[in-house]
């Protein structure tokens, strides 16, 4: 019990309730409890489970404060609805009852209904009296003592201010002064008409002095006192010096308002409006201040309210009141500025240009939007003031609504404007269903996100940093939007100044009920969780599906608009009284009050209460003779409430005026109009004069008919004409009974659909050409662009055309598209870059291929020049954006030959690729963002989305039309993801931390997460799948068992009786939902289960289950450092997958070696076409999208792609370049001592011996069994046995034996030799044939016997780091070595002793990830060629390891940078020297004369070996799946080995020799991949986007060709029209 002598306060402790009554739809509530007493108001969050016996365990204590014995404490039960709360009980007792019943013991209170009838509802509550610090006491007797003086000099009770340090203020108090304010301003409220201009401002500076004074109870005060009495004595004395000057701001106001409401001031208000209106707009501004001020918490007084900024903010608005006071009493308005509270605060500069043009937003116009007349809409306009006044109050939006033509616009303008005068507008968007982005839902959240960030730097900068982030999110759901650029990131802004006010103008006109449901249902689901400083005005018809969503949510203020209200009437006849004072003014013979008070009554009478209908009459009256237009007007009848609506009345306006505009009687006349007033009604944008008359190849202008219409439409600035309302529009598309169809002006709108379709289409084949404007590269001049029916007919003629569903006309329609694509396709997309419209060009050749499907499917031709159109736009769009002649000059030479798009535009003007691709790649899209490997990939089910989870352990979901993500990652799982689903809400995922988990698509948030097995982590779930319905998940789990999860609530529903011994890979559900079908990694072990019970459906006997090879394994596989041998300490797990396309005719799976993808026939196994290539590591994941036209698949190197599944389409490889080399890559060759025969080694590990005359094969190999064929790294190294050339050794870097064969048969000599620990990167034969020696990984050198196999010498070690060259010397006597670390080692050959160790070169960087190495042999003189990474050969004496020449050096030469020399070869005399890189340049060095530049042949694949024959005549060389053989004087190619026939084409012409003499250069290559001729300047082409970085280029003549990195062709094009140089000198450049 609290003592008796200190101050004290009351406590209450909900703990809980009993019985409480289910809700109105019959379910348990989620009950909250909410106490008032008083001005008080306390509540319990709502429970989390949903029950009729609530407990609360937090949240749970109410300092009420200090209370009277005899007031009464109200205890009311709700239930947290979502539209509304809905009352369950309500209990009362004064604190005097609550205390005896008993002091901090619970108590049970009875509930009563809404009517007052006793339940047996009852709630549980704990009263207890509590002391307040004692440094409170001084506070609450001054408190007390104040209150009790304002309640006796006012006649309602005012509560102090929270601080409550008014006790100080003996003489006078703040709530005194401002009520003298708000007695003034009510001065000027009742002066009306005499500051019309103003008036809706005083109504607002009233409402806002008004609230404030209110503001701020009592009893707020008291709760969040701390103990600490010596700070809250400083807060008393500081809150004193802060009031006073509050205070002294006040008086201020109020001596203003003095001086302006005195009879002096009074009688000059008229003349000094503007004056007004900056004293009331500045008494908004400050009142919002005092607001805030008063409403402060006091714990939010001690660190924000006695601040120095408060006290500036005050003393700058006292003196600008001062100020004002001045100009006022010198009439003089200028240089008068408002000084606003925000505008305090400093904050940072940034540019936020940048990140706001990402959000794509749409601009508003709203300098024409008409506003009300002064003096009209009061009422309204009081309403919406009073809610914006209020900063406390709960609703945060407000909604007017009214039926067509009832001035909701105009309306929403003049609201808008006001509140910009103030600085209350933070954005005004409005929908315009006549204008095509002005009417898409999905503009609204971005545009009122990039004006709210140009309303303050402060929203500015949050906005802006939510842009940084998720930097794709103009392409997220609505949801998410407004979740993040709106309710996050202004819930981050610390914002005390009132309210921001965002207007939304005709929401019904974003398109039709379908349209605009997600953005209702994000509009009402958000308001809950904007910042209560945000106010939304929405304005819009009554349609059903808005007024469901607004008229009952707690959060919105509903204002329909009444035609038949006395005081809309009265606005009516003030709007037409005004307009024809107006037209009398113009006829100065007019009586002076015409028309008369009566005739304006019976006009007002005829609107029927529609602004519309007043303001079509008074144009029409306007357009010539006021008084025959007037009699027009009156000589309709009348009509009668109760025999038609307004609606009718409004019609009959619109066919008197539209009937007078001219003679419809007058054929000429009448087409005329119809086909001006047609295309404007179907036009989705608004149409200028201009275009109307190209488009509909009028002879003469449309301006003159528009003219005789200017009652119904109007011309904007920019020229384009608007119907002035969207009821006349309707009027004449009505073919109703209340329509015009037997009217002549009636427009049939599918006629004019048509009508329009065809006219831009023939317009379009009329006017586009090449090049239309005329333009150059590099720059692109955007002065020059498209006149507007051109433009206008580019961007909507799809649109037109995909709206004509009339099967009589479909199909000359499309005949006319075909023959106009046909002649068109690439002008159209030029013309569409030109207008910066190339983003929907995708989209537009999409709706026209599926419009053309289904009307004309006969059409073939047409459907593949449609699809061909759509993949080089996808394909290219990088490219072609950057300009439009791109279009042809570098996106079409690259395109695939065989294309009907390459066909009809390719011309010998173009640049020309040499042995281009034929047909698309069966890849369409790359998905990067994944930062380790993809394991899991899925389609939604209506392919439009795609789920990809990754070793990150996130999980990323894309648009699949246009591969932007549709949310950001997905993070919550602590290991990475083994498998994903997606329906078309959620994503289901797997991960190896044991955890299912669920996300909603929309939000991106997590609503579900399992533990499976009794919530054991320590068990991986392998596999996630969805059933057809979404209701369901099924999971495999490596415990062997198969588990289906509600995706609701996430209960397990079944576990199926456990079928598997082994670890369950994959589940999933049959496409009607009644069965699951789960396998192991153990081949044939498949199960099929009841999806109800969960028991096992035993497979018939005849029944069997089709096997592709043998890749359905479960393997732990490790990956190791080949140089360390060492391995990381996670194992990566990889799961073969495998999927049935929709129709299960196809298979579609990872091949066998892993990194491609093979389609096969379900029924018969045979392949449907050639594997997919593209990824460059493992393929982990595969999909099938439902409808079977595309495939799936995730790979370790951390792509998601998109593949074509049509086989009739997807053909060829990438354009021009980018399909992985299907041939065998021959990594090593060697002559025979003959040199008759050649022998190569490939990487997928066959040896083939060749006869060199002949060009055929004498003997092929089979990959040896010791090999891993699937290794990228294959047999290196391989030789003839110089005896008598029937025998060869081989050995390879992932396999640790060496093999001796016959080159005849193929057949092993003796068993294959296994010594090396490590795989083997060379091996070298002695002069005599009878040894060899290998270098290995294993760091060692071997001499081995060449008769027997055996090994000669034990382990000859010296070598620190992997051996990666071996050679004997030309006698045999020595063997030299070179290894990773820079080092080489001399050995003799007899005794296998070290004769030198020359140690490192020179010192490397520590780079494991980019190592480099040494190559080392004797030259036949001797000494010895030694490469490092500097890409220099050293010339060293071979005894005593100086240098004893100038080092060969390829710097300068074209060799790319990092690259060092990897092999070395010599001519038998020692004359000439050739090495390589790995790239596709071959060098080769006259050594008789070093100063001559070396002779560089280009190849179209790196180089990995070379070698001359025995007589040093020729010289071959391996090049991605060929064996070149050349002279080796003049370069000149002789025979070509291929080791695949798919591999006959490889990008170039032929072998290019390369004389160094870089001042013949030709065409060059600037950094922004720009082709330049350096003869004449000129910009050729821009190397395409899409292509990667060109490793390095050479030049020759007119010819241009390019390499990129690994096993990709190279490309050469050619440039007709540039002459040919004399000779064929040209210089390989490096790309960096």
């Amino acid at each position: 019990m609290a003592n008796s002598m200190d101050p004290q306060v009351l406590k209450i402790t909900v703990i809980g309730a009993s019985h409480l009554p289910l809700t109105l739809s019959k379910r348990e509530p989620k009950a909250f409890i909410e106490l008032r007493a008083r001005n008080i108001s306390r509540r319990t969050f709502p429970i989390d489970t949903a029950s009729t016996e609530p407990r609360w365990a937090r949240d749970r204590e109410f300092t009420l404060g200090s209370l009277s014995r005899d007031t009464t404490i109200t205890f009311l039960a709700f239930h947290k609805g979502f539209a509304f709360n809905e009352l369950l009980g309500r209990a009362e007792k004064t604190v005097g009852e609550l205390l005896d019943l008993g002091d901090d013991i619970d108590v049970n209170l009875p509930l009563t209904d809404k009517k007052g009838r006793a339940t047996s509802a009852e709630i549980i509550v704990r009263a207890a009296v509590t002391s307040l610090p004692k440094g409170a006491s001084l506070i609450l007797e001054q408190t007390q003592k104040r209150r009790n003086l304002v309640a006796q000099s006012t006649n309602m009770e005012i509560i102090s201010a929270k601080t409550v340090v008014d006790a100080v203020i003996d003489d006078e108090d703040l709530q005194t002064a401002l009520e003298s304010v708000l007695s003034k301003v009510s001065i000027l409220l009742k002066l009306g008409d005499e500051i019309a201009k103003v008036h809706p401002f005083v109504n607002l500076a009233w409402q806002v002095v008004a609230v404030g004074l209110k503001a701020s109870p009592f009893n707020r005060c008291l709760i969040f006192f701390s103990d600490i009495d010596i700070v809250l004595q400083k807060i008393v004395q500081k809150q004193r010096m802060q009031n006073l000057k509050l205070l002294g701001l006040t008086r201020t106001m109020r001596d203003l308002y003095s001086v302006v409401t005195s009879d002096e001031g009074l009688q000059k208000i008229s003349s000094v409006e503007d004056v007004i209106e900056k004293i009331l707009f500045q008494t908004i501004e400050c009142g919002y201040f005092i607001q805030h001020v008063l409403r402060q918490d006091f714990r939010d007084g001690v660190v924000g309210f006695l601040t120095l900024t408060t006290e500036m903010k005050i003393e700058r608005f006292s003196q600008a009141f001062k100020d004002l006071r001045d100009k006022f009493d010198r009439g003089l308005a200028v240089g008068t500025a408002i000084v606003s509270a925000h505008t305090f605060d400093v904050v940072q500069s940034f540019d936020r240009k940048l990140n706001l043009e990402s959000l794509r937003w749409v601009p508003m116009e709203t300098h024409k939007r008409p506003i009300c007349l002064p003096g009209t809409r009061l009422e309204i306009l009081k309403s919406v003031e009073e809610w914006l006044a209020n900063t406390a109050i709960e609703q945060r939006a407000f909604w007017v609504s009214g039926l067509a033509g009832t001035g909701k616009s105009t309306l929403s303008t003049t609201i808008a404007n006001m509140l910009r005068s103030v600085n209350r507008l933070g954005a005004f968007v409005f929908f315009d269903r006549d204008a095509q982005d002005r009417s898409d839902p999905g503009m609204l959240i971005r545009t009122v996100a990039s004006q709210l960030a140009k309303f303050d730097d402060r929203i500015g900068i949050a906005i802006s940093s939510i842009i940084e982030e998720l930097k794709t999110i103009s392409e997220t759901s609505l949801q998410y939007q407004f979740e993040n650029l709106l309710v996050r990131a202004l819930s981050s802004v610390t914002w005390p100044y009132g309210p921001i006010a965002v207007v939304i103008d005709a929401l019904d006109e974003c398109g039709n009920e379908k349209d605009r449901q997600t953005l209702l249902n994000v509009l009402s689901d958000g308001l809950k969780g904007l910042p209560p400083f945000i106010r939304i005005i929405l304005t819009s018809r009554p349609e059903p599906d808005i007024t469901r969503t607004f008229e009952q949510h707690y959060l919105v203020e509903s204002k329909p608009l009444d035609i038949g209200a006395a005081e809309n009437m009265t606005d009516i006849a003030a709007f037409i009284r005004y307009r024809t004072a107006e037209i009398q003014k113009k006829h100065q013979s007019f009586e002076p009050d015409w028309p008369g008070d009566d005739i304006i009554q019976d006009l007002t009478e005829r609107s029927f209460g529609l602004f519309v209908w007043a303001a079509t009459a008074c144009r029409y009256m306007d357009s010539y003779d006021p008084r025959v237009t007037l009699q027009n007007v009156l000589g309709k009848s009348v009509v009668t409430s109760g025999s038609s609506t307004a609606f009718t009345a409004l019609h009959s306006l619109y066919e008197t005026t539209i009937r007078a505009a001219g003679n419809w009687d007058d054929a000429e006349f009448a087409r005329s109009c119809n086909e001006i007033l047609g295309i404007i009604l179907v036009a989705k944008n608004p149409i200028s004069c201009s275009a109307i008359d190209v488009i509909l190849s009028r002879s003469e202008s449309s301006t003159d008919t528009v003219n005789l219409l200017l009652c119904f439409l109007r011309r904007s600035k920019n020229g384009t004409v608007h119907s002035l309302h969207p009821s006349f529009l309707d009027y004449l598309a009505n073919d109703g009974s209340d329509g015009c169809k037997d009217k002549p002006w009636f427009i049939d709108r599918k006629a004019v659909t048509l009508q329009v379709a065809l006219r831009c289409v023939e317009l379009l084949d009329k006017e586009l050409k090449e090049n239309i404007c005329g333009l150059t590269l590099p720059h692109w001049d955007s002065a020059k662009t498209l006149p507007d029916g051109i433009s206008y007919a580019c961007r909507f003629w799809v649109e037109h055309v995909s709206e004509v569903s009339d099967m009589a006309y479909t199909a000359s329609v499309a005949e006319k598209i075909h023959l106009f694509l046909n002649r068109h396709l690439l002008h159209w997309i030029e013309a569409m870059v030109i207008l910066n419209y190339h983003g929907e060009i995708i989209h537009l050749l999409r709706v026209l291929f599926l419009w053309t499907k289904k009307f004309s499917p006969e059409l073939r031709d047409l459907r593949q020049l449609l699809y061909d159109g759509w993949r080089f736009t996808r394909y290219f769009s990088n490219t072609i954006q950057q300009h439009p002649l791109l279009v042809y000059s570098s996106a079409l030479p690259f395109t695939p030959a065989r294309t009907s798009i390459f066909g009809n535009f390719h011309h010998e003007r173009l640049p020309r690729l040499q042995n281009p691709q034929q047909f698309w790649p069966p890849e369409l899209q790359q998905l990067r963002g994944h930062k380790l490997p993809v394991r899991a990939v899925a389609f939604s089910p209506d392919g439009s989305k795609i789920a990809s989870g990754s070793d990150d352990a996130t999980i990323r979901v894309w648009d699949s039309y246009t591969g932007n993500e549709i949310i950001p990652p997905l993070g919550g799982h602590s290991g990475g993801i083994l498998s994903v689903a997606l329906s078309d809400t959620r994503v289901v995922s797997a991960a190896t931390d044991g955890t299912i988990r669920v996300w909603d698509i929309i939000t991106g948030k997590e609503i579900l997460g399992l533990l499976p097995i009794g919530g054991r982590r320590s068990y991986a779930v392998i596999s996630v799948a969805l059933s057809p319905d979404g209701s369901k998940i099924v999971s495999g789990l490596v415990d062997g068992t198969v588990r289906v999860w509600d995706i609701n609530s996430g209960q397990e529903i079944l576990r199926a009786s456990k079928g598997h011994a082994h670890a369950v890979t994959y589940a999933s559900f049959s496409p009607d939902g009644s069965t699951i079908m789960s396998s192991s990694h153990v081949p044939m072990d498949i199960c099929v289960w009841d999806a109800a019970t969960g028991q096992s459906i035993p497979r018939k006997p005849q029944e069997s289950i089709f096997q592709i090879g043998s890749n359905i394994s479960f393997e732990k596989k490790f990956v190791w450092d080949e140089f360390t041998a060492s391995h990381p300490d996670m194992a990566v797990y990889h799961f073969p997958s495998m999927a049935f396309s929709p129709d299960a005719s196809q298979i579609v799976a990872i091949s066998k070696d892993g990194k491609t993808i093979q389609v096969w026939n379900a029924n018969t196994g045979v392949e449907t076409f050639p594997p997919f290539s593209g990824h460059s590591d493992w393929v982990t994941s595969v999909a099938y999208s439902r409808d079977g036209s595309k495939i799936l698949s995730g790979s370790v190197d951390k792509t998601v792609r998109v593949w074509d599944a049509n086989p009739s389409i997807s053909r060829g490889k990438v354009p021009g370049l980018l399909s992985n080399l299907e041939a065998r890559v021959v990594l090593s060759i060697a002559f025979s001592q003959d040199g008759t025969k050649i022998v190569s080694s490939s990487r997928d590990g066959a040896i083939v011996v060749w006869d060199i005359k002949g060009g055929t094969t004498v003997a092929n190999l089979s990959p040896p069994r010791g090999i891993r064929t699937a290794n990228s790294d294959g047999v290196t190294s391989v030789a003839f046995l110089p005896q008598d050339g029937k025998k060869i050794v081989s050995a390879a870097c992932n396999d640790t034996t060496i093999r001796v064969w016959k080159a005849k048969t193929g057949k092993d000599i003796f068993p294959p030799i296994t010594a090396h620990s490590r795989g083997v990167m060379s091996i070298a034969c002695s002069p005599d044939g009878s040894k060899f020696v290998s270098g290995s990984l294993d760091k060692t050198v071997r001499l081995w016997d060449a008769l027997t196999g055996k090994q000669i010498f034990q382990l000859l070690q010296g070598q620190e780091a992997h051996v990666l060259s071996v050679s004997f010397s030309p006698d045999g006597s020595r063997i030299i070595s070179g290894s990773r670390d820079n080092s080489i080692c001399i050995w003799d050959a007899k005794t296998g002793e070290m004769i030198h160790n020359h140690g490192p070169i020179m010192r490397l960087e520590q780079d494991t990830y980019n190592p480099r190495a040494v190559c080392a042999a004797f030259s036949p003189n001797t000494a010895i060629f030694l490469s490092s990474c500097e890409r220099n050969a050293y010339i060293l004496d071979a005894n005593t390891g100086e240098e004893i020449a100038q080092p060969l050096t390829s710097h300068g030469n074209g060799w790319v940078k990092n690259d060092w020399f990897k092999f070395i070869a010599f001519s038998p005399d020692g004359s000439k020297v050739a090495l390589g890189c790995g790239n596709p340049l071959l060098c080769i060095w006259d050594l008789a004369n070093r100063g001559v530049p070396p002779k560089m042949i280009a190849h179209p694949f790196d180089v990995h070996s070379a070698g001359f024959s025995p007589n040093g005549t020729k010289i071959a060389s391996a090049s991605g799946g060929k064996i070149y053989i050349m002279d080796t004087d003049t370069g000149k190619l002789d025979t070509t080995l291929i080791t695949s026939s798919s591999d006959n084409q490889d990008g170039l012409s032929g072998l290019l020799p390369m004389p160094f003499n870089p001042a013949s250069q030709r065409i060059t290559l600037d950094r922004d991949g720009w082709l330049i001729d350096t003869l004449t300047n000129v910009f050729l082409t821009k190397i395409y986007a899409e292509l990667p970085k060109l490793d390095y280029w050479l030049s020759h003549g007119s010819t241009f060709v390019g390499w990129i990195s690994g096993d990709k062709p190279p490309f050469e094009i050619h440039f007709p029209g540039l002459p040919e140089p004399e000779s064929p000198n040209v210089q390989a450049h490096d790309s960096g």
